[in-house]
């Protein structure tokens, strides 16, 4: 298949753009997370927010891929 400038953006696209939901998902969850940490400690709320959040889009992604498979 041959590709031309003009059309590899497209193709791009078209391959990101199921998982702009995930993202949005994923980011108002990582601000959530961060608010609610941020009124129980300060010292761990950076560790554990990244911890939550690499846990979070884990599990999106292998979900996203066990659906694709079926």
């Amino acid at each position: 298949m041959v590709l031309d400038y003009n059309n590899r953006g497209a193709i791009m696209v078209r391959k990101i753009l199921p998982y702009l939901g995930d993202f949005a998902i994923i980011l108002f969850t990582m601000v959530v997370m961060k608010r609610a940490l941020r009124a129980f400690s300060h010292e761990m709320e950076t560790t554990t927010f990244v911890i939550m959040t690499a846990g979070l889009t884990l599990s999106r992604v292998l979900q996203r891929r066990r659906q694709e498979k079926e």
